[in-house]
């Protein structure tokens, strides 16, 4: 009937639209009335069990995904359910069903016939991916290293690959193989400069490195990614922007807080060159001059602070957010307790500089032995 179909179609338009409501009561016409052909009350209802999935209802979508493959287990399309049957249960917290669900899938693969041998195949690989998914949500990180790692052996397309790279060199990090991880993550920035998560696995793999000791890799990683990438940042420039500012002050202030001052006025001078933004680059300025002030670079110090205080008076007839106000005048402050440093320390150098007048020594006289004066002295007898 043409009507069914047409109620198939107006089912699945109102569950992309989020018309949940109407879009069962269509799916559910057809499933009550046996006039309908066979091959439209399975398409109803595989389409309500994707209706109760995209509606958050997973107990529900699960029950009608199970009736489907029992009715209907010579359906081609008996994968695809298994695979989003799959997928509720891993939304439902039921992650031995869901692995159990995803293994279904690869072996109703094996068995089925070569006419859609490609989209069969396809379902399989994807089957794989979600079992590494499923062992990686779990918090079985050692498992999902190694699902993750034998994807990247299959005939996947490049994004896939680099997923999978990306996500095996994530699950050693949680793991807390770190050296293995830092070689993943190596491999996949080699391999994937341009991928859409190769700013953060230089966040990754920055961090890391400065876990580990290895700070002068660390800084490196971080200077690439402020200042390196600008045709990756193009591609997604949010994305990059994010990755960018959390590395940077991240690396920076932990820099500083170990006492790699030089280390961490390179990240925060690359910083400010991010974004022109007053409400960003003012307090990286400030941070930089922090940086100066414990080189004893007192003369740049200064300059960053003056540059703070010029910026902020210049758009004083704006409104001036409540923080840089505070900035400046805490840019003040430090100029004037630079000031007083320096004098103090010119009038310390200057008083100890000065050479004392001369003073005659003491002569030290030896006492003069006197043969009387000692026995004069001397006790008589009781």
């Amino acid at each position: 009937m043409k009507e069914g179909r047409g109620l198939i179609q107006l089912g699945q338009s109102l569950t992309e639209r989020g018309d949940f409501a109407a879009a069962e009561i269509a799916y559910r016409r057809i499933m009550n009335d046996r006039r309908y052909a066979k091959q439209e009350q399975r398409d109803a209802l595989l389409g309500l069990a994707r209706m109760y999935r995209a509606q958050g209802v997973f107990i529900k979508a699960a029950a009608v995904y199970e009736m489907f493959l029992k009715t209907h287990g010579d359906d081609p399309r008996v994968p695809d359910a298994l695979l989003e049957l799959g997928r509720t249960h891993r939304a439902m917290g039921a992650y031995k069903n869901a692995l159990n669900r995803f293994y279904n899938v690869i072996h109703s693969t094996l068995k089925l016939s070569s006419e859609s041998y490609e989209h069969y195949q396809l379902l399989a690989k994807t089957a794989q991916f979600e079992i590494a998914e499923t062992h990686y949500e779990t918090g079985n990180f050692a498992e999902a290293a190694k699902f993750f790692d034998r994807l990247r052996l299959l005939d996947l397309a490049p994004e896939d690959r680099a997923r999978a790279l990306f996500k095996a060199a994530g699950s050693l990090l949680n793991a807390g193989e770190l050296e293995q991880a830092i070689t993943k993550l190596n491999q996949y920035l080699e391999q994937w400069p341009g991928d859409a998560n190769a700013a953060e696995a230089r966040y990754l793999l920055a961090l890391t490195l400065r876990k580990i000791g290895r700070t002068e890799e660390a800084l490196g990683i971080t200077l690439t990614l402020l200042k390196d990438e600008h045709n990756n940042a193009a591609k997604d420039p949010q994305g990059w922007a994010y990755w960018q500012r959390r590395t940077g002050n991240q690396l920076a202030n932990e820099f500083f807080q170990n006492g790699d001052t030089l280390g961490a006025v390179a990240i925060y001078e690359s910083l400010a060159q991010l974004s022109p933004e007053n409400s960003w680059r003012l307090p990286i300025i400030y941070q930089t001059g922090l940086c100066y002030e414990r080189l004893r670079q007192t003369e740049r110090a200064t300059k960053a602070y003056r540059e703070i205080i010029q910026v902020v008076e210049s758009i004083a007839e704006k409104p001036v957010g409540g923080e840089l106000t505070e900035l400046a005048r805490m840019a003040a402050w430090r100029i004037g307790q630079l000031e007083w440093s320096g004098q103090t320390e010119r009038q310390l150098q200057q008083f100890f500089s000065a050479t004392p007048p001369a003073t005659p020594a003491t002569p030290i006289i030896a006492p003069v032995h006197d043969p009387d004066a000692s026995a004069a002295a001397a006790p008589g007898p009781l």
